[in-house]
């Protein structure tokens, strides 16, 4: 059940590096790095600032979910918070529960590495711009809408699914 999880997750995340390194060509020499509300850049950095902390903010993040995805079979069970834990992961019904809970929790790490690969293009497409002052492009709220909603979503279904007992949700 999890590893079509893991290689989604690892598959984006691959691509983002491959985006990270085909962008590293296409950025100027002088990044605009941060943007204020209304799109426009307040803040630069050198490419290799830029590629180095982005690539650093990816890479942690990815870490972060794959460690988590790696340790949860091998967690104690009071250390998951559960409605009806016990029924959960009573013996007939951990190792599904655990595989559940961590192709989810792989599936939301691939949503927010593609999250980033996303922040990564508005940002190269803000730097080519031919402007004085560099603008993030309105994809940006729409990535950044879809991303909430997507959250969103996952939550409400994770809670829909582990709310009740195991009984019930099946």
């Amino acid at each position: 059940m999890t590893r079509p999880a893991w290689i989604l997750f690892l598959a984006t995340l691959v691509i983002c590096a491959a985006y990270l390194a085909w962008a590293a060509g296409q950025l100027p020499d002088r990044v605009a790095s941060h943007f204020a509300a209304d799109g426009t850049a307040d803040q630069w950095m050198s490419r290799t600032g830029f590629l180095v902390t982005f690539g650093a903010t990816v890479g942690l993040s990815a870490l972060v979910f794959a460690t988590i995805a790696w340790w949860m079979p091998r967690l104690p069970d009071r250390w998951f918070n559960l409605p009806r834990r016990q029924a959960w992961l009573a013996p007939e019904r951990r190792r599904r529960t655990i595989a559940d809970i961590t192709a989810r929790l792989l599936r939301l790490g691939a949503a927010t590495n593609l999250f980033f690969l996303g922040l990564a293009h508005t940002t190269l497409v803000a730097n080519e711009a031919a402007a004085e002052v560099p603008r993030l492009p309105a994809g940006f709220w729409v990535l950044f809408g879809v991303y909430m909603v997507l959250v969103a979503v996952w939550t409400v279904r994770f809670v829909r699914r582990f709310g009740r007992g195991p009984d019930e949700a099946n």
